[in-house]
């Protein structure tokens, strides 16, 4: 707008000529923009969110960041009532008290580690190891989990297993 201004009190224009080119610079905007409203509006990541819901085993610990993630998983099992067994932990959100207390809730206990900062993320996953429930990373958030523990990968997400046991042979996976 100020931009437009500037322009009129130098080059005197007609209010059409000015109505005009606003609107050119607006469907300029528009059809730049276009592309990247379409990809947000794209199917491909609920498809994802569902494919891997879908591959789960009952009663699955999903580890995993990012927002279309963090958002996604519980969108698709609050909202559309998609496989409320599984449940989704964002580690980055642990140190957040009210998270933190609503994971432990879910998981039926504690984490061994004081609150902090810092998430340590294998003592994370071995918590949830230790529940006995099949645990799975949506991505490879840190490189701690697969240094310390057999990850291979299951569908569309990375199976997690506890310290000493081996991932089956890929003929199997496969």
């Amino acid at each position: 707008g100020r931009g437009f201004d500037l322009v009129a009190e130098r080059a005197p224009l007609g209010r059409n000529v000015q109505v005009t080119l606003c609107a050119a610079v607006a469907a300029m905007g528009f059809a730049r923009g276009l592309p990247a409203v379409r990809f947000e509006q794209d199917p491909t990541v609920e498809r994802y969110l569902r494919d891997a819901l879908d591959t789960l085993p009952p009663r699955a610990v999903v580890l995993g960041t990012g927002d279309h993630r963090t958002l996604g998983f519980p969108y698709l099992q609050r909202a559309l009532g998609l496989r409320r067994d599984v449940l989704f932990v964002d580690p980055r959100l642990l140190p957040m008290p009210h998270y933190r207390a609503r994971i432990e809730r879910r998981l039926g206990r504690p984490f061994p580690f004081p609150q902090t900062r810092s998430i340590p993320t294998v003592p994370v996953a071995e918590t949830m190891l230790a529940t006995g429930r099949p645990l799975f990373l949506t991505n490879v958030f840190t490189s701690s989990i697969p240094r310390a523990l057999p990850v291979y990968p299951e569908g569309v997400l990375l199976r997690v297993l506890p310290r000493g046991e081996r991932p089956p042979p890929p003929d199997q996976v496969l």
